[in-house]
Formats: C-alpha cells, sequence, structure tokens
C-alpha cells in the first residue's frame, strides 16, 4: 500500500514560501504567474488553484475547491467540500503530457480525483468519490463512501475500503480490494487480481489471465476471457468461467460453479455446491457434503468427493450427470445418483448405495461398494456390481454383467448379454435375446427369458451352490406363458442341481453331485401360481445314477401318457408324452444296473415301468426308479433398479450495469472552474465496460 503523506510534511517538503492570497472566500492562485511559489493554501471557499512545473503542495481547505498540479510531483489536498483535483489538468481533452507523480487526497465530500500521467497516489477519504487514474501506474483507495474507481492505462493498485464501490482496471494488469461493502468490480484488459472482500461482490475479469476472490460474502464471479482462477472463499457463491480453461474453486459456503467454454478445473469445496462444466474436457470436483455435478458437453473428469482420497466431511450424496462426451465419473462416498448420459462412460460409485444410470452408448460401470441399483441404459455395456446386494438392469445392447459378491438381482435387458453372478446368491434373468447366463458361486436362480440361451450354474467349483435353472421362465412384462420355445443349454455344475424344462428344444446338464431334472413346475408371482409345462425335445446329457440324479415331473402329469424306448444304438432312451414331447436320456443304458438290451430276456414293454419304479427285489439295482412325480416351484423375481435422479444447477445470472450520475455543479472559484461531468469526459478512458451516457457514468462489468 503506498504512504500516506500528510499534508504538514508535504508543505514542509516544499522550501520556499507560500503564496498568501488565501482569504477565506473565493480564491483564484496561479502559481504558474507567481514564479518560484511552489505552496498554496486556500484556506476557506470556492477556490481554484493550479501549480507549476515545481513539486506544488495545494491546500484546498473548507469549500468545494478545483486544485490542478500542472507538471511536477505535486500533493493535493481538497480537505472539506466536494472537491476536484487534477495532478495535471491544463487541457479538458485529457491529451495532455504530464507526467508527474502526484499525491491526491480528497478528504471530507463528494470529491473528483485524476491522476493523469506519472504514477499517482490517490485518497478519496470520506464521501462518495471518483477518482481516475488516467495514465501510469496508480495507487487509489477510496476509504468510506460509495466510490467508483477507474484505473485507466497501466498497472493500477485500487483499495475500496467501506461502502459500496464500483471498481474497474481497465487497461494493464490491475490490483483491486473491494474492502468491506458491495462492491463492483471489472479487470478489463491485462492480466488483473481482484478481491472482494467483505461483502456480496460482483466482479468480472474481462479480458486477460486474471485472479478473483470473492473473499467473505455471497459474490458473483464472472471470467469472461482467458484462463481465470476464480476462489468463491467463504460464502455462497456464484461463479461463472467464462471462454477459458479456468480453474475455480468455490471454497466454503453453497456455491453455484460454471466452467462454461474452454477446459475447466473445478472444486467445489466444503456444502452443497452446484457444477457445471459446460462446454470442453473439464475436471470437476465436488468435494465435501452433497453437491449437483453437471459434465456437461466434452470429455470429462467428474469426482462427486475428494480427488485425493479424502473423506468427505457431512453427508456427501452427490448427484452427477456426464452429459454428452466420453466422461469418467467416481461417486465417492455415501449414496450417489449418477448418469453418465451420452458417449462412451466410465463409472464407478464408491462407497455406499449407489444408483447409476449409464445412459446411451457402451458404458464401463463398476457399483464398487454398498447396495447400488444399476442400469446399463443403451448400448453395449461392462457392468461389474461389485460388493453389496446389488440390482442391476443390463438394458439395450450386448452387455456383459458381473454381479461380484453379494445376492444380486440381475436383468440382462435386450439383445445377446454374457452374465456372471459371481459370489452370493444371486437372482439372473436373461430377458430376450441368446444369453449366456452363470449364476456363479452360492445358490443361484437363473432364469434365461426368450431366445436359446446358455445358463450355467456356476463354474463347476467347490462351493458352486444348488443352483435352480430355467431356460425361459416368463416374459419382460413380467407374463408367464404356459411354455415358452427358446432351444436352452443348461450346465447345473457343482453341488446339487434343479433344472427346469419350460418349452423349447433344452439340452440340460446336471453335472456333478445329484441334480434334478423338471419337467412342468409352477411360478409363484405374487401369490398367484402360474402352471409351467413341459414342451419340446429335450435332452439330458450326463444322468448320473450313482449321485441320485432324478426326473422331476408335476403330478399334472399322467404316467400312463408317458412311454420309453431305448434309441441310438442301444445307449440312450427316450422318454415320451402322447402331448409330443420327449426327454432323451443320453447314456442310460450303460448308467443304469437293469437295463440290458443285449440280454434275449430283456423285456423293451417294461421299460417305462422300470423308470418310473425301479427293481426293489434286484440287489445293485435302483429300487425307487429314476423318475419321480412332486410338484416344484419357482418364486417369480423382478429386477427393477431405481432410476438415477438428475438436479438441476442453476444459473449465476447477469450483474446489471452500476449507473453514477455526474454532477454538472461547479467546483472552484468564480471564473475558474470545472464540473464532475466536464471531468469524467475529459480524463476517463471509455471502453465497452466504462462509459458515459446522457448525464451518467456507467459500469457494465460484463459487456
Amino acid at each position: 500500500m503506498a504512504h500516506r503523506i500528510d499534508k504538514d510534511t508535504a508543505f514542509d517538503s516544499v522550501l520556499t514560501a507560500p503564496w498568501g492570497g488565501g482569504t477565506g472566500g473565493t480564491d483564484n492562485g496561479d502559481l504558474e504567474d507567481e514564479g518560484n511559489v511552489d505552496k498554496g493554501n486556500a484556506f476557506g471557499g470556492d477556490d481554484h488553484l493550479k501549480g507549476n512545473d515545481n513539486d506544488n503542495a495545494l491546500l484546498g481547505g473548507a469549500g468545494k475547491d478545483f486544485l490542478r498540479g500542472d507538471d511536477g510531483d505535486d500533493s493535493l489536498y481538497g480537505e472539506a467540500g466536494d472537491d476536484i483535483l487534477l495532478g495535471g489538468g491544463n487541457t479538458l481533452d485529457g491529451d495532455e503530457d504530464v507526467n508527474g507523480d502526484d499525491y491526491l487526497e480528497g478528504g471530507l465530500g463528494d470529491d473528483v480525483l485524476v491522476g493523469q500521467g506519472g504514477n499517482d497516489d490517490m485518497f478519496g477519504d470520506e464521501g462518495s468519490d471518483l477518482l481516475i487514474g488516467n495514465r501510469g501506474n496508480d495507487y487509489m483507495e477510496g476509504n468510506d463512501g460509495n466510490d467508483a474507481m477507474f484505473g485507466g492505462h497501466h498497472n493500477d493498485s485500487m483499495y475500496g475500503g467501506a461502502g459500496d464501490d464500483c471498481m474497474a482496471g481497465q487497461g494493464g494488469a490491475d490490483l483491486m480490494f473491494g474492502g468491506e461493502g458491495h462492491d463492483l468490480m471489472s479487470g478489463g484488459t491485462g492480466s488483473d487480481s481482484l478481491y472482494g472482500g467483505d461483502g456480496n461482490d460482483s466482479m468480472s475479469g474481462n479480458e486477460g489471465r486474471d485472479y478473483m476472490n470473492g473473499g467473505a460474502g455471497d459474490d458473483r464471479m464472472f471470467g469472461q476471457e482467458g484462463a481465470d482462477v476464480m476462489n468463491g472463499f467463504t460464502g455462497d457463491d456464484s461463479i461463472s468461467g467464462g471462454h477459458g480453461d479456468d480453474v475455480i474453486r468455490g471454497e466454503i459456503g453453497d456455491d453455484v460453479l460454471h466452467g462454461n467454454g474452454g477446459q475447466d478445473n473445478i472444486y467445489g469445496g466444503a456444502d452443497n455446491d452446484h457444477i457445471s462444466g459446460g462446454n470442453g474436457g473439464d475436471r470437476l470436483e465436488g468435494g465435501d457434503n452433497a453437491d449437483c455435478i453437471q459434465g456437461g458437453r466434452g470429455h470429462d473428469l467428474i469426482w462427486g468427493d475428494n480427488s485425493d482420497g479424502d473423506i468427505a466431511q457431512g453427508e456427501a450424496s452427490d448427484t452427477i450427470s456426464g452429459g454428452v462426451g466420453r466422461d469418467t465419473i467416481y461417486g465417492g462416498e455415501d449414496d450417489d445418483d449418477i448418469n453418465g448420459d451420452d458417449a462412451n462412460d466410465w463409472i464407478s460409485g464408491g462407497t455406499g448405495d449407489d444408483t447409476i444410470d449409464g445412459g446411451n452408448d457402451d458404458d464401463v460401470i463398476n457399483g464398487d461398494q454398498g447396495d447400488d441399483h444399476i442400469k446399463g441404459g443403451n448400448g453395449a455395456d461392462d457392468i461389474d456390481g461389485g460388493s453389496g446386494n446389488d440390482v442391476i438392469e443390463g438394458g439395450t445392447g450386448e452387455d456383459t454383467i458381473d454381479g461380484n459378491s453379494g445376492d444380486d438381482c440381475i436383468d440382462a435387458g435386450g439383445s445377446n448379454d454374457v452374465v456372471n453372478g459371481g459370489t452370493g446368491e444371486d437372482s439372473i434373468y436373461g430377458a430376450n435375446g441368446n444369453d449366456t447366463l452363470n449364476g456363479g458361486q452360492d445358490d443361484d436362480l437363473v432364469v434365461g427369458g426368450r431366445g436359446d440361451d446358455v445358463i450355467y450354474g456356476d463354474a463347476g467349483n467347490e462351493g458352486g451352490g444348488a443352483d435352480m435353472l430355467i431356460g425361459d421362465g416368463w416374459d419382460v412384462d413380467g407374463t408367464v406363458p404356459a411354455s415358452m420355445p427358446g432351444d436352452d443349454q443348461l450346465f447345473g455344475g457343482k453341488d446339487g442341481d434343479c433344472l427346469f424344462d419350460d418349452g423349447g428344444n433344452d439340452t440340460m446338464t446336471g453335472g456333478a453331485d445329484g441334480d434334478e431334472f423338471v419337467f412342468g413346475f409352477t411360478i409363484n408371482q405374487n401369490g398367484n401360481s402360474i402352471y409351467v409345462g413341459p414342451g419340446g425335445d429335450n435332452v439330458i446329457t450326463d444322468f448320473d445314477d450313482d449321485q441320485f440324479d432324478l426326473i422331476v415331473m408335476s403330478t399334472s402329469i399322467d404316467a400312463a401318457d408317458l412311454s420309453a424306448t431305448i434309441v441310438n444304438n442301444d445307449e440312450d432312451v427316450l422318454i415320451s408324452h402322447s402331448d409330443g414331447w420327449t426327454i432323451l436320456v443320453e447314456g442310460l443304458v450303460e448308467e443304469m444296473e437293469g437295463i440290458d438290451p443285449d440280454d434275449v430276456f430283456f423285456d423293451d414293454a417294461a421299460l417305462m415301468q422300470f423308470l418310473l419304479e425301479g427293481q426293489p427285489d434286484v440287489v445293485g439295482a435302483n429300487d425307487k426308479g429314476i423318475i419321480e412325480f412332486r410338484d416344484k416351484e419357482v418364486t417369480f423375481f423382478d429386477c427393477d433398479a431405481d432410476q438415477a435422479e438428475y438436479c438441476d444447477v442453476p444459473g449465476v445470472g447477469g450483474v446489471r450495469p452500476e449507473a453514477k450520475e455526474l454532477s454538472k455543479e461547479k467546483v472552484g472559484n468564480t471564473t475558474t472552474n470545472a464540473t464532475e461531468y466536464q471531468v469524467a469526459n475529459a480524463y476517463l478512458d471509455q471502453d465497452d465496460n466504462v462509459y458515459i451516457s446522457g448525464d451518467e457514468l456507467i459500469l457494465d462489468i460484463l459487456a
């Protein structure tokens, strides 16, 4: 900050005697006409004092004084009254070349201070003052009152002080401090630094690479052109980045942050922030608490919480949407809502029970920890539920889905999907398409839906679980047909599995341990039992009598309608129903004791009875038969994942131009005087942001 010069010190620094024309009335002192006189004290009244080429010290005293320093390093003090102080001041066109480093102090009243040429120091003090730097690297302090400060050319420093101040740096790299009050600040051209201080400030960097700090209060900041750095600091701030590659930090408070154009880096900080990246590939970070984040257009990198892994403070359930572009999204802690929207997105929910929708195109989604609800949306998605009991819908497109750990509910959706339930007791529905479904470890229920599906209960490892596999089951709308025509392949894997035929030409492989091959069963749909009958030409590939495999038929099937014959070079047994459906049991002739077609005494007509009843009186033979009539029931399930919610990011809004009425009241003595309007017209550098319209000086920070 500039060093203030006491008026007594200024007078003592000038060697010659003061001009003695002050009489307490209306004076006109022209130091050029007094030769070597360098000091002027007008005492009271409405005075005019004009310096010379030397270093002058001029005091206006009471009244409305008009002081002009001319050349030299002058010190001008308006003191009481509404004064006009010009560091130079021989013309009213603002073009004179006056280069002195002047010191101007307005004192009491609504003063006008113009530095003109040189590096000037200006202090408005009390009152609503107008300070114009014009040329040179100027220093300005408005102090008390609602001041208007304009830097002009070069690199200026401005301090608004108390009051609601208007400040415009205009040309050069300017430094501005709003201080107390609700200030309006414009950087202009050049790379400026703007500090709002206390109060609800509005500031715009305009052109150049600007730095803005809102300070305390609810501030509004606009980057406009250039790659700007903006920090809201405390308060509920609204920040708009503009066209450049901006860095925006909301910090403390519920902030609204817009990157707009450019590749922006935005950090919400503490509290509940609303963030929009806008156009360009942005880096968006919500920080602590519950944030609303929109990526906008471009390939965005988004964190719901902290990118450095620090634990978010407070409730951190974020609502995130990627927008258009290939986005990378990390939900972070707590229960997040995430929408990938358009393009191929990469999404990780993080901790918490997240709700995720990949949207359009081919997405990679990882629910991570928690009980997540995931929708792949359109496109060929790669989905991993992570840990927790997840609900997953693949959507349209050929999806690859892994439930991972936990008891998951998975709906593969349309097209030809690949699903693995992972560990846990999973419910998997293939829906439409020719799907490949694997229940994974533990006891799973896997339903193929329409299409020719390949279904595995598990991979055949220990702990695979007692799985229930249904080739078709029900339609995507929940309708349970009496039979469905899909030609499905069912593989039970490890442990005792149940493989269900429900129409179509199904191939069943039970795998290790005792399995049940079921023909005819009911589906319990919300308390209603719906019978699903067998159909098609079915094949059992690995019936194992030693493992006590069974063919289980519904009690609604009459044994009298069944017949059995030995086929395929006396290797297999074909079981037929009078309605036309069949079961081919491969290798059963060799598998079972009691079936020997090579024996001339073998009774082929008794084969069906043998399959139903066995040979209880024959040692080593099956004593109960391999067909059992028993009703099996499967409970209908619907994997209906919740829809991820969207949030709205409010706009920053605009800032109305501020108008200062320019006084046309004469300041000075009777014959030599000026008005605020005259001085502003002469010395103010007018541009798009700062201009005079009628009798008003306009500051439009967004022009």
